[in-house]
This record gives C-alpha cells, sequence and structure tokens, in this order.
C-alpha cells in the first residue's frame, strides 16, 4: 500500500469534520501537533491542502494529527459507521473500512494507543461486521439447504443476533447479506434474537 492514504475528497471532509468537532482551526491543529510531535512536517497549509483534497496525507501525519485530535486514525481514513461500503479512490480504492482494518492489524486497532482510542460503538460496528463476513458463507449454506431445519442454529442464532445489533446501530447490510438473513430468521425462532458477543 501506498505511504500516502487519501481517498479525494473524503479522507479531507473526514479530518475536517473531526478537526472542527475538537474545536481546532488548521492553524491551531499544527500547532498543537507541532507541540505534541516536535518533528512533524504537519503545518496549518497541509491541513488546509489535506482537507480540500489538495494534497495527500501521510501515515506519519495521519496518526499525528488523529492522536492530537483524539480520535482512531481510522475514522479519518475511512467510514467506520458503513463498514461494507466500498472506497471508491484513492490508494485504498476497493477497499471496505473492514479491510482497512485487516490491513492495519489487530481488527485495524493497532494504529490507536491510549490517545485516539477508537468510540466503543465503532469497535463494535467494525468487529460484528468482520464477524458476520466471516460467517456468512457458513450460514448461506445452512439456509440454503432443502431442509435446513436441525441445522447449527447456534450459528443462525450468532448470526440473526449480530444483524440486529447493526440494525440497532443504524449499520445497513449488503443486499446479499440481507437475503441470507431472511431466510435464516426464517428458521430461527423470534425469541432467539439476543446478542450475546
Amino acid at each position: 500500500m501506498d505511504a500516502r492514504l487519501n481517498d479525494f475528497p473524503e479522507v479531507g471532509k473526514r479530518l475536517k469534520t473531526y478537526r472542527l468537532a475538537a474545536g481546532y482551526t488548521a492553524e491551531t491543529l499544527a500547532a498543537a501537533v507541532s507541540k505534541k510531535f516536535p518533528d512533524s512536517g504537519v503545518s496549518r497549509q497541509l491541513v488546509f491542502n489535506i482537507e480540500n483534497g489538495r494534497r495527500r496525507m501521510d501515515l506519519s501525519s495521519l496518526i499525528e494529527i488523529a492522536r492530537t485530535i483524539n480520535v482512531n486514525p481510522l475514522s479519518i481514513l475511512c467510514d467506520l459507521d458503513r463498514p461494507f461500503m466500498r472506497i471508491e479512490s484513492g490508494s485504498l480504492s476497493g477497499l471496505t473500512p473492514m479491510g482497512v482494518c485487516r490491513l492495519f492489524g489487530a481488527n485495524g486497532f493497532s494504529l490507536c494507543a491510549k490517545e485516539g482510542a477508537p468510540d466503543a460503538r465503532q469497535i463494535q460496528v467494525v468487529r460484528t461486521a468482520i464477524e458476520l463476513t466471516n460467517q456468512v458463507d457458513s450460514v448461506k449454506e445452512i439456509v440454503e439447504r432443502e431442509d435446513p431445519e436441525g441445522s447449527d442454529t447456534g450459528l443462525l442464532f450468532s448470526w440473526v443476533s449480530k444483524t440486529n445489533l447493526l440494525n440497532a446501530l443504524g449499520v445497513e447490510l449488503p443486499d446479499a447479506m440481507k437475503d441470507i438473513d431472511s431466510k435464516a430468521r426464517k428458521i430461527v425462532p423470534p425469541s432467539s434474537y439476543i446478542y450475546h458477543g
């Protein structure tokens, strides 16, 4: 992967959103980054150019900025609230946020130290989406059997409770998963739709 990261113009828009939410101007953010990371090359102009899609962000700038404004670096790179949506352009093009998380290892959160820790909701969304992606083939095999009754209902219960959790968090499933989920719900009794993590 390229050491320069951006999916124009979304990375810049997300950076600006987080910067403003943290109460920084481009100038005060650059000063705060420089104070925290004395060897940083982050300047007001760099922040402005990244936000306006004129310049790509390198990995060290991403981490320095994210830690300064106290957000998960992956939140700037991709929309963790939409784990199934593919990134359309830039060096991460074609990946979903789950793919970006896997790319960086440890469910994607190894970039984050104590500072800049991801929002607990984002962690839950991404982990649950990864779990569903890992289960999709097995669940599909069960729901497409002529007689799925007596199949591994534990796996189906797990699947349905996880899709319920994502629905409750406002995350839309991809169409292929919606079809599988619909079939799984016909097999699993509604009283079993409880998420157990």
